[in-house]
């Protein structure tokens, strides 16, 4: 993958994982900007801890994408796309291939704490100038500052089926649309050292 040599900003929102269908996700069309790269005088950050309370006495159910549950981020004015979708990587060697995502839902038990370890990094949609011409994805680090982020969640689900080995893990399942809605919401600075986030689920 070949970054650019300097932070640039790509103002505007391309496309946005839907929340509650996250395996439906398009790619991005090139033309119509990306999300923006702050820019910052600090170096990128190693690594954070998220945690996402759910202080409720019944189950709660959110989005998986990638490796972490499907958050929203923003940095001031600005959204920030911290999940890699179903688009390929940009740089030397890019190719245009098909990608199949399937729903995957997390369940979050009345009482516990749902905790992940994420390198923050963010995507910026560019061009492929492979053979067919497609969006891609550039890989830049989260440099230091304040940031927002926000967690939906459900209190049903439909469908799905348990992943083999990943307790709480529902493959094909969707988040109820009818059901109650929830969301995890926090603001953090990151830190050049390990920074850690902690948001607790309210619900409408």
């Amino acid at each position: 993958m070949q970054e650019p040599s300097t932070p640039r900003k790509l103002v505007g929102v391309a496309c946005r994982p839907a929340i509650f269908l996250v395996g439906l996700l398009a790619s991005c069309d090139p033309n119509a900007g990306g999300f923006e790269n702050p820019t910052a005088d600090t170096g990128p950050v190693a690594a954070i801890k998220l945690s996402f309370v759910n202080t409720l006495g019944e189950n709660l159910y959110v989005g998986w994408s990638d490796d972490k549950p499907a958050f929203r981020l923003r940095r001031g004015d600005n959204s920030l796309e911290p999940h890699r979708m179903c688009i390929p990587d940009c740089g030397t060697g890019c190719a245009c291939v098909s990608c199949e995502a399937s729903n995957v839902v997390r369940v979050v038990a009345p009482g516990t704490t749902l905790s992940v370890s994420w390198v923050p990094v963010h995507y910026v949609t560019n061009t492929c100038e492979a053979e067919g011409k497609c969006s891609c994805l550039e890989t830049w680090p989260l440099t230091a500052g304040s940031y927002d982020l926000t967690l939906a969640g459900t209190t049903q689900m439909e469908g799905g089926e348990e992943v083999a080995g990943q307790p709480g893990m529902l493959a094909g399942a969707y988040l109820g649309a009818m059901s109650e809605s929830c969301t995890a919401r926090v603001e953090f600075a990151l830190e050049a050292e390990e920074s850690k986030a902690t948001a607790q689920f309210l619900c409408q």
